[in-house]
């Protein structure tokens, strides 16, 4: 289990069932399917990002824990 305040953790973002966010350039939305290759971030700035993927066209776009579980209201705060 993770230590810490939330905005200390690391979080992924979760962008489709099997794919977690590597990086943005420009419009381009570059994916892994492999966690360890995914940029990890603090939960706030996460957030952030799911929410304007999501109204960019990527619903299903969660912040998860660094095994890919979504983040949920007992993770963040723990």
């Amino acid at each position: 289990m993770a230590v810490g305040k939330p905005q200390d953790r690391e979080y992924l973002i979760r962008v489709d069932d099997c794919h977690f966010l590597h990086s943005v350039e420009d419009r381009t939305v570059n994916s892994t399917s492999v966690p360890s290759a995914a940029t990890s971030f603090a939960y706030e700035a996460a957030d952030r990002i799911c929410r304007r993927l999501r109204r960019r066209g990527f619903p299903m776009c969660v912040v998860s824990n660094i095994d890919g579980r979504p983040a949920t209201y007992q993770d963040i705060k723990s």
